[in-house]
């Protein structure tokens, strides 16, 4: 029988896995005959089935060897999981998914989970000041994760075989733990650290300085409310008004066009409207960086992109997003990038500010080899392949 490699996560994240894991994706395509991705939307509790209508330009982005399958119950489930196949695991550990993963630790599928991005993650409690919410996520996000740890210890989940990483601290931390007598509990039994898969980017742009790109930041984004809780409708407008005026100054400063970059999940129409008189791009991000003389960002993980085609960069601050730190702390810790805060005023020295910008890239190297596996001598997707390859296909038909 052949196997297959069946990644399991939510078709609302379709546009993102397209971005993040392109060229990983490709390599499966290149290597496995037999890939399927498969929606959890319709499995988790409480869900209403109903299927999903995949947006063609989104399916299009992956290889046209990869089935979509739209389970709308478990024994439609069973039906395409078969024994010997991998599981990419791409769903969390939250209180919706507890019943899929008691079904993947019944059928005893392999399981791996692969995030070599390279970005640095973190929730929004960062940089926010502790409010109800706070307490809420708590026992809504933080909790179910203890008790998915736990659960996999008692033998209630599986443990995810092995998870791919380009986090060097992240894999130490995970094998420091697992010396410890009393050792916290893992869902991994396993990491490797390997190479971003950023580095690994095919594409025919070249890259020049003829853009300043802003990868922007929603407000009302499901993540950011969340926490913060609704935003007053005026200090959303001052903080757009405040950014195009930032814009518009540096792009005289400059003379250089303005490209506005924006994740696959925002809405494109609206943002478009509310930068009339800027071009807005979705599913381009990685085209303009490279393009781009300077990249400006509140918090994106496309900032990795900017990082390693050793970019100028800006990371831009504003009140709206002002908490007990500010919306790119999370990487303005690791790399003291240049922050000019846009709800101020603002005096900007075209050269002085230039020279400032590339006295900063150097200082990308270290934070490279941290958290993106720059010293990596493999490929990161042909390490994870290869591995994969060795551990679960080993003299089986691919």
């Amino acid at each position: 029988m052949e196997h297959k490699i069946i990644y399991i996560t939510s078709f609302n994240n379709l546009g993102v896995l397209a971005v993040s894991f392109e060229t990983f994706f490709k390599s499966l395509d290149k290597n496995f005959s037999n890939i399927c991705i498969v929606n959890v939307d319709n499995l988790r509790l409480f869900s209403k089935s109903k299927k999903f209508k995949i947006n063609k330009k989104i399916k299009n982005k992956f290889p046209k060897k990869f089935k979509f399958e739209d389970p709308l119950n478990f024994v439609e489930l069973d039906n395409i999981v078969n024994e010997g196949d991998l599981i990419i695991n791409n769903i969390s550990g939250h209180y919706k998914y507890f019943n899929i993963l008691y079904f993947l630790s019944k059928r005893k599928n392999s399981q791996i989970v692969v995030s070599n991005i390279g970005n640095v993650q973190g929730t929004m409690w960062y940089y926010w000041d502790k409010n109800v919410n706070y307490y809420i996520s708590l026992l809504t996000t933080i909790l179910p994760k203890k008790i998915t740890a736990i659960f996999t210890v008692l033998g209630i989940f599986r443990k995810i075989d092995i998870r791919f990483t380009s986090n060097k601290y992240l894999y130490k931390n995970f094998y420091r733990n697992k010396k410890k007598f009393l050792a916290r509990p893992s869902i991994y039994k396993e990491m490797i650290l390997v190479k971003s898969n950023r580095f690994e980017e095919e594409s025919n742009v070249d890259l020049s300085n003829k853009y300043i790109t802003l990868l922007d930041f929603q407000p009302d984004y499901s993540e950011m409310k969340n926490a913060t809780g609704e935003h007053d409708e005026q200090k959303i407008n001052r903080h757009y008004e405040n950014t195009i005026i930032f814009l518009n100054k540096i792009k005289k400063i400059y003379k250089k066009e303005i490209a506005i970059c924006i994740h696959p999940l925002y809405d494109l129409k609206r943002i478009s409207k509310i930068y009339k008189n800027f071009k807005v791009y979705k599913f381009r991000t990685k085209e303009f960086i490279k393009k781009s003389f300077l990249v400006l960002f509140y918090d994106s993980s496309a900032i990795i992109d900017a990082i390693i085609n050793k970019k100028r960069i800006i990371a831009l601050k504003t009140d709206l997003y002002k908490g007990k730190k500010d919306a790119s702390s999370i990487y303005t810790d690791i790399i003291p990038f240049k922050t000019i805060n846009i709800s101020k005023s603002i005096s900007i020295n075209k050269l002085k500010l230039k020279n400032q910008l590339d006295r900063k890239i150097p200082l990308y190297n270290n934070y490279l080899k941290k958290f993106a596996g720059e010293n990596q001598k493999e490929k990161g997707n042909e390490k994870i392949i290869r591995v994969i390859k060795k551990k679960f296909f080993n003299h089986q038909k691919i």
